[in-house]
């Protein structure tokens, strides 16, 4: 009885920490972004200046937010992170020095969210990936990681939402 008990709480506590994925649409549109290649060491810091630094580049542009920052992984090695930062906006923008303009998925998407230390944002990636092969999806794309709390939250309390174009 003990043993069964013991297996019980093992399962409620791995479905507690279960992620789910979903599919659903792609936010289609484009997005304000800067694209950086840092050492892993200052990936956090990177990542927190430079969506403050955009933010204040669109706000004296006057160009509005369309919803929360992201960062999209083009490349991640042992030492290393090849990614882009941004926002979506809600107009196509051109001659923006400095900055690219990317157009954003618009076709199907799986999405995970998860919400604790961003270290381990990893999970809601693998969910994805694990629940693609399940389902015998294709993945179609670079990952888009939105964060969806304010850069101030608590580490255990960090929301992102983790999408991958898929087919």
């Amino acid at each position: 009885m003990k043993y069964l008990i013991s297996l019980a709480l093992l399962v409620s506590l791995n479905l507690a920490h279960a992620i789910d994925v979903s599919v659903d649409k792609g936010p289609g549109g484009y997005a304000v972004v800067k694209t950086l290649k840092v050492k892993n060491s200052v990936l956090e810091d990177t990542i927190k200046k430079s969506i403050a630094e955009i933010e204040t580049v669109l706000g004296k542009l006057k160009i509005t937010e369309k919803g929360a920052p992201f960062i999209r992984t083009l490349e991640a090695t042992k030492d290393t992170y090849h990614f882009q930062v941004g926002f979506p906006v809600t107009k196509k923008l051109k001659n923006l020095v400095g900055y690219d303009v990317i157009d954003m998925p618009s076709g199907p998407i799986a999405k995970a969210n998860y919400t604790g230390d961003l270290r381990q944002t990893y999970k809601a990636y693998d969910a994805i990936q694990t629940w693609a092969k399940k389902n015998k999806k294709t993945i179609n794309g670079k990952p888009i990681e939105y964060f969806l709390s304010e850069q101030s939250a608590p580490a255990a309390s960090q929301k992102v939402e983790v999408i991958y174009p898929i087919k």
